[in-house]
């Protein structure tokens, strides 16, 4: 009787993305950067302030300014175990409630992300088919994977010479390949802090504020997958930045963001009635410059621990918030339709390339689009 074997679902998971742990993990997708600016820095998320910053982080949603929609289009990995992956994340966040009047600013947001293989080789223990000079064992069958992660966060900031924030998330995870699918929930949690050196008198070079991150992601049961069950890729995160700005007239010139971030990702493993835990730590280290809010250059390195291989990270940007002059004098009519749009709606353009611990110079390419209402 021919025995299915998923590609050895653990195997495939771990070495496709290179964010593998010590022990027996599943769902290992839920560690990919699900936005192209992260990427690009060297997946640092928990100090990032933009759309997609609460998925590492959801404390962050409570300093959201304007409401804001975003979108990621297909990165792609491709070359492992001969098929190609395909991710895709549609994530939105608001904020509800004001705090200027007293009482915290809540910011929401909801997301689903989901990744999707090629045809891949249904496989098999006992007799090779298709290329047995290659040892390549399958029964002349091809199957998909397909992995969902869906949900939403909340979080609440409290803004001041200091800012501080705390946020929670909860998201339904589910994988789905061949005749087979397994589903499990998790949470998330976060808090954020803000601080500058001295208050911004609105000189030349603004005072540098430094923005404290730290976040415990993927808390959940078990998921079990057939009849084997994986813990979820616990992680902790800690992360430190710095925002620098220098001005002209008043408007921003140049910006620098340096930012660093240690990672323990948990997991254990199950021997007969032994269960044995491990961790394996993550340095992440990454820069973003941006000019005039136009144009933005991003560079990342990560360094995992028991990896002799480090992974370099780059990215850009496009941005239209720097475009805007100063807001148009109010007319009768509103100024038009097209003239409210391009004055309220802004557009980011981001890249971003990985390279893999395999092979240097092969790796994962990301392409973001996010809009600014």
């Amino acid at each position: 009787m021919i025995q299915r074997v998923l590609v050895l679902w653990f195997a495939f998971t771990s070495a496709a993305y290179s964010q593998s742990k010590v022990g027996t993990t599943g769902a290992q997708f839920l560690e990919l950067p699900l936005s192209a600016r992260s990427a690009g820095m060297g997946d640092i998320g928990t100090v990032l302030m933009d759309g997609h910053s609460y998925h590492t982080n959801p404390a962050t949603l409570g300093f959201f300014q304007p409401g804001r929609v975003s979108v990621q289009l297909d990165p792609l990995v491709s070359g492992y175990y001969g098929t190609e992956v395909h991710v895709s994340s549609m994530s939105a966040a608001s904020k509800i409630r004001d705090g200027k009047t007293g009482g915290p600013t809540i910011g929401v947001g909801v997301r689903i992300f989901q990744l999707s293989s090629g045809p891949m080789i249904e496989r098999t223990y006992n007799r090779g088919v298709d290329y047995p000079d290659e040892g390549i064992f399958g029964t002349g069958r091809t199957f998909a994977w397909n992995d969902t992660k869906a949900g939403f966060a909340v979080g609440l900031g409290w803004s001041g010479k200091i800012d501080f924030g705390v946020g929670a998330g909860l998201n339904y995870i589910r994988e789905n390949v061949h005749d087979y699918h397994a589903e499990t929930w998790t949470s998330d949690m976060g808090a954020h802090l803000g601080f500058a050196f001295q208050s911004d008198d609105g000189a030349a070079f603004g005072p540098p504020r430094i923005i404290i991150g730290a976040s415990l992601c993927n808390v959940g049961p078990d998921i079990k997958f057939i009849e084997k069950e994986a813990p979820l890729p616990l992680t902790g995160r800690v992360g430190v930045g710095c925002e620098l700005t220098w001005r002209r007239d008043g408007r921003s010139l140049l910006q620098l963001f340096p930012a660093v971030q240690y990672e323990r990702h948990y997991s254990h493993s199950h021997f007969n009635t032994i269960t044995r835990y491990s961790h394996v730590d993550t340095w992440k280290q990454g820069i973003e410059i941006r000019l005039r809010e136009i144009v933005s250059a991003r560079v990342g390195y990560i360094s995992p621990e028991g990896y002799e291989k480090s992974q370099w990270t780059y990215g850009f940007g496009l941005s239209t918030v720097g475009l805007h002059g100063a807001p148009p004098a109010e007319t009768s009519d509103g100024g038009g339709f097209f003239s409210s749009v391009s004055e309220h709606v802004d557009v980011q353009l981001s890249f971003a390339h990985h390279s893999s611990i395999i092979d240097e110079w092969d790796g994962t390419n990301y392409y973001g689009i996010e809009l600014l209402f």
